[in-house]
């Protein structure tokens, strides 16, 4: 019974690694553990995509919005609460994008220390 559950699951795993593509951290030693890998390769692709969203989307639009508030601010058309809003959500942001990048870089060495060397 447990070997039938664990067939299906393989065929799961084999089949998030064929999505994913044949990337260099696709291209894993044969044997070595198809769980570990999509496990790691997951993480490292979810940072990856995090720190790709604040860096191309969010950051820019968050610093887009401090300067148009802190330009409102000047001239009498913005008040100081929302400028100092604009500026933490900025703030916030910028520390989340290097959160991800630093995620990015942890699952990338998790990965080369589960596979035992260099990519």
């Amino acid at each position: 019974m447990k070997a039938a559950t664990l067939m299906p699951k393989k065929l799961i795993l084999d089949n998030i690694l064929e999505a994913v593509g044949e990337t260099p951290l696709v291209r894993l030693p044969e044997g070595f553990d198809p769980e570990v890998r999509c496990e790691v390769l997951l993480k490292l692709e979810e940072a990856a995509g995090r720190a790709a969203l604040y860096q191309d989307a969010l950051l820019p639009a968050a610093k887009r919005q401090a300067s148009a508030l802190e330009a409102g601010y000047r001239s009498g058309r913005a008040d100081f609460d929302a400028l100092i809003e604009a500026a933490r959500r900025s703030q916030r942001f910028e520390l989340q994008y290097e959160q991800a990048v630093a995620d990015t870089w942890r699952s990338h060495a998790a990965l080369q220390r589960a596979i035992g060397g260099a990519l």
